[in-house]
């Protein structure tokens, strides 16, 4: 198991983006297809799935998360986890804007871009 401290993130992962989709589905998305895992858990979901309180506790404990923070974690080899927590934190730059920030991340490339058009029919350059 690995896991991975996302500063004041506690509340957000839960947090619905749009209809049906939270950040933690996001986050998840990005974990598997990047990591190839099959899900992550974090902290704004748990104790459950047979996770305790107590459990929870000493990972934010090991993690050095504070109330304010998050904390993610998968169950897998050593090496899927490490590409699928590094995917949390890449996304995790991204999942507001679809643009990377500063941290190197790449862009998200699941939305096709369109040539925009007029009411009229004809193109609109784009910048």
């Amino acid at each position: 198991m690995r896991a991975v401290r996302l500063p004041g993130f506690a509340g957000l992962t839960g947090r619905e983006l749009c209809p049906n989709r939270r950040l933690g589905t996001e986050m998840s998305d990005h974990a598997k297809f990047r990591g190839g895992v099959k899900g992550i858990f974090h902290t704004d979901e748990l104790p459950g799935y047979s996770i305790t309180q107590a459990e929870v506790d000493a990972l934010r404990s090991a993690a050095y998360a504070s109330e304010g923070d998050a904390v993610v974690i998968v169950a897998d080899d050593v090496e899927k986890s490490r590409r699928a927590l590094t995917a949390v934190v890449s996304g995790r730059t991204t999942s507001s804007t679809g643009y990377p920030s500063s941290a190197g991340s790449e862009p998200r490339r699941d939305h096709p871009v369109h040539a925009a058009t007029s009411r009229s029919g004809t193109h609109v350059p784009r910048d």
